[in-house]
């Protein structure tokens, strides 16, 4: 489900939670929980 997010689902996240790993875990609707490097995003250049 790769999309401008990098590999997130394009869905409403309903809690983003920092994680004692320093990843974000962002809890979905239907999509479960995901987990990810901030540091690994990048600034779009719309």
């Amino acid at each position: 489900m790769a999309g401008r997010g990098g590999g997130l689902p394009t869905t409403a996240v309903l809690q983003l939670r920092p994680g004692p790993d320093g990843g974000l875990h962002a809890a979905t609707h239907a999509h479960g929980i995901w987990s990810f490097d901030p540091r690994s995003l990048k600034a779009r250049k719309d």
